[in-house]
């Protein structure tokens, strides 16, 4: 099941960080939204997106599940929170580019997303049990 589940997670973050590459002025000026000085978008969108695909690299290499799904986790909580802040703040849409194109969504989708991708990255830390066996 740990297999199945990186490999889901794999997909995503390499797709990720592939559509921030390619959108690169998108996800750093989503990235400015969220407090991050316009100088330092494009090269934080580049961190971002190289530790989403060196993360998805980790995962479908089957190398270190544990440390590798908590460092996934990690990266779901923190996009989470910056999310929530965002939604706490009073904006119920906030600016993402999770996904190349820069655009608006409901605060509570991009929390729940993030949300999904940290409980995922839990369930490959921890590892789930095979049904059929």
């Amino acid at each position: 099941m740990v297999i199945a589940l990186s490999a889901i997670a794999g997909v995503v973050l390499l797709w990720a960080a592939a559509a921030k590459l390619v959108r690169l002025g998108d996800a750093a000026e989503a990235l400015a939204g969220h407090g991050v000085p316009r100088r330092l978008g494009r090269p934080a969108a580049v961190v971002l997106a190289t530790v989403e695909a060196a993360l998805a690299l980790l995962l479908f290499s089957g190398v270190a599940p544990g440390p590798v799904g908590a460092a996934v986790a990690a990266l779901g909580v923190l996009v989470a929170a910056v999310m929530a802040v965002e939604w706490a703040r009073g904006s119920s849409r906030v600016r993402c580019a999770c996904f190349g194109r820069s655009r608006e969504r409901h605060a509570a989708f991009l929390v729940a997303r993030a949300s999904a991708l940290a409980a995922l990255g839990v369930a490959i830390a921890v590892g789930v049990p095979d049904p059929s066996g």
